[in-house]
């Protein structure tokens, strides 16, 4: 995929805008757990794989968490304040450590 957008970056004349909407889309896909490889997708679906995993998650306590961007929120100059449940505020110290880790570069607001 990356190959085709540095093909067509050398095409383009407004490369920021092109990279800009590429981060957006990008950023929505992940939010929402899309996938870019629908054959791929459909594969997994034929095996079985995606009934398993479904199986797995269902006998387990999963918890997904995404850290987003800000291609992922509204385009607002004011920041919003989110309240968690008591039981997801225990993990918050873990998930800012973890994140830390993996993203040294970056900072969480």
């Amino acid at each position: 995929m990356d190959v085709y957008v540095i093909l067509v970056l050398k095409y383009v004349n407004s490369k920021n805008v092109l990279m800009r909407y590429r981060k957006v889309h990008l950023t929505r896909r992940l939010t929402l757990g899309t996938s870019s490889d629908i054959e791929k997708e459909e594969w997994l679906r034929e095996v079985g794989i995606h009934a398993d995993y479904r199986r797995f998650t269902g006998r387990h306590n999963v918890v997904r968490i995404k850290i987003l961007n800000e291609g992922a929120w509204a385009r607002c100059s004011q920041r919003l304040s989110v309240s968690l449940a008591l039981e997801l505020e225990v993990y918050t110290p873990d998930v800012e450590e973890f994140y830390k880790k993996k993203r040294s570069d970056r900072k969480l607001q």
